[in-house]
């Protein structure tokens, strides 16, 4: 039985990964059956003396390989420490995805073909299923990253970029599968979706990564035909796209760094009806146009109650106070907060304020200029001494300061798997910034290694990541680059090998594009 399960190994190993494509995507459990399925067949296929021989001579996967070692082996130094034992499970999947494909020979081309049109069919029916699901299910107009069902949006969105890529290469880029007809087709659809998915996600990372992977597929057809029309089409289509990122992000921008000049002396002091005024700069602004300003919250009250049957101090459909949404409302269309000016507010600015919107410019949230406006209103937001929390993009700033803070005091070879407890202990000494239910690790996987394995840790990370860049050249293509720019700018964001769905992403993805993959006949310069 087993000289007959070795006769047909490359048989097995081939439709296993197969199936671990097609349920990666499917969240922590699907994950951990895949995990326990590999492990499985390199018990089962045997031979190990060849098949770490494989894995040491195969220099990407030696440096992933002790990426992981180093992990388990800081942890390992804590054990019996529940925290150390805990990182120790924890990490396994990843272990086990680098050692299975690790130690297995490259598939053949049609073979890895295969495997990947699984991948993207497995991923477009999961996208449409958490599309239909969000749709039935949600009334939150305000949160559309909800759409992600069964693992994080952020984690979803780094195996939907790779999609990106995936369905690019095959239908611009490549020459050695002939397509069919329908494959084409279908790769068309799955990559217009991708692309409408991404921008549904308002994932600001996904949105740069897909930048950073759109710029990269210009260069790389620029390169690839070598003629003077398309270098000057290409160049033409970067310095647009630039251009228009830049318009796109000063239009935002410009309301915050250029709001109303405030002369306190000069403000009215009551209402049309007599009622005094509060004048509050405050930190929030809206269009320009500071919210606090000109408040009378007793006719706020009154009018919304007359108007609407409820109280303004009630919540919205997305959970927050009505008060404070109307005040931002309101400021958003330059009015003041008084009974006079509420009058102005038609139907369809009560609906809105009631669905939770904040601005009478943005009622949809499939618009992407809402999320560069969201961005810019939370930095300024939180330059003048605004509260962070709740917000991700400044949130990010106290979790890196919290890091920086623990990293300096376990500098040379960090806190192992004590890093929680040893953050914790300094966001409670720390400036109260952040309550209690936003502390968080650093949401940047540079940083976790420092805080977690010291300078030590960071410099064999950042080392051997490099390394494998530098020694997967002869299977440079769309695929390999675009996984390295999803992975390598996902590590600015976030922990992503802190999750079940981030090392499915990173070792098993990552070992399927850089060991599983067959060498390409022309190498990219």
């Amino acid at each position: 039985m087993q000289s007959l399960f070795r006769k047909y190994t490359e048989t097995v190993y081939f439709i296993l990964l197969l199936l671990c494509c097609s349920a990666v995507i499917w969240g922590n459990f699907c994950i951990t059956v895949v995990t326990i399925a590999l492990f499985a067949f390199w018990l089962c296929s045997g031979n190990f003396t060849q098949g770490f021989s494989t894995l040491s001579h195969r220099k990407t996967s030696l440096l992933l390989a002790i990426i992981c070692l180093a992990i388990l082996l800081r942890l390992a130094v804590q054990i019996p420490d529940e925290d150390a034992l805990h990182g120790l499970i924890k990490y396994l999947p990843l272990f086990v995805f680098i050692l299975t494909i690790g130690c297995q020979s490259e598939l053949q081309k049609e073979q890895f073909h295969r495997i990947m049109m699984v991948f993207v069919l497995s991923l477009f029916i999961n996208t449409i299923v958490c599309f239909v699901h969000f749709i039935v299910t949600h009334t939150d107009t305000e949160n559309f990253r909800n759409i992600s069902w069964f693992m994080s949006y952020l984690r979803l969105s780094l195996f939907v970029l790779l999609g990106i890529a995936i369905c690019s290469h095959y239908l611009f880029y490549q020459k050695d599968i002939l397509l069919k007809r329908y494959e084409r087709i279908g790769l068309a659809i799955a990559l217009l979706w991708f692309v409408l998915f991404i921008v549904l996600l308002k994932s600001f990372t996904a949105y740069v990564i897909f930048a950073f992977l759109f710029l990269y597929f210009i260069l790389y057809q620029i390169h690839k035909t070598n003629k003077k029309r398309i270098a000057i089409l290409g160049y033409s289509i970067i310095v647009v796209g630039l251009l228009s990122a830049f318009i796109a992000v000063y239009s935002e921008a410009r309301y915050f760094l250029h709001p109303d000049k405030i002369e306190m002396e000069n403000f009215e002091k009551s209402t049309p009806y007599g009622n005094a005024y509060t004048h509050e700069k405050g930190s929030q602004v809206e269009n320009g146009h500071w919210a606090y300003l000109y408040v009378c919250r007793q006719e706020l009250e009154d009018s919304w109650l007359a108007r609407t049957g409820r109280s303004v101090w009630e919540q919205n459909d997305v959970g927050h106070i009505t008060y404070y949404t109307l005040i931002r409302y309101m400021a958003s269309k330059g009015l003041r907060k008084d009974a006079t000016d509420f009058q102005k507010l038609s139907n369809a600015d009560i609906d809105a304020v009631k669905q939770g919107f904040t601005n009478y410019r943005f009622l949809s949230n499939s618009n992407p200029r809402k999320r560069l406006y969201e961005i810019c209103w939370e930095w300024f937001n939180y330059l003048h001494d605004g509260n962070p929390n709740g917000h991700s993009i400044t949130q990010r700033i106290e979790f890196l300061k919290c890091a920086f803070a623990t990293w300096t005091d376990n500098f040379w070879f960090g806190t192992g798997g004590k890093i929680q407890s040893k953050m914790f202990a300094h966001y409670q000494v720390a400036d109260k910034q952040l309550t209690n239910d936003h502390w968080c690790l650093p949401h940047n996987q540079w940083m976790f290694f420092a805080v977690s394995g010291g300078v030590i840790g960071l410099i064999l990370f950042v080392v051997c990541f490099i390394g494998m860049f530098v020694f997967s050249r002869p299977k440079w293509n769309t695929i390999t680059i675009g996984w390295f720019i999803i992975a390598t700018i996902s590590f600015f964001t976030e922990d992503t090998i802190n999750s079940e769905a981030g090392q499915a992403f990173f070792g098993l993805m990552g070992a399927i594009v850089l060991f599983a993959q067959p060498q390409q006949e022309t190498i990219l310069q």
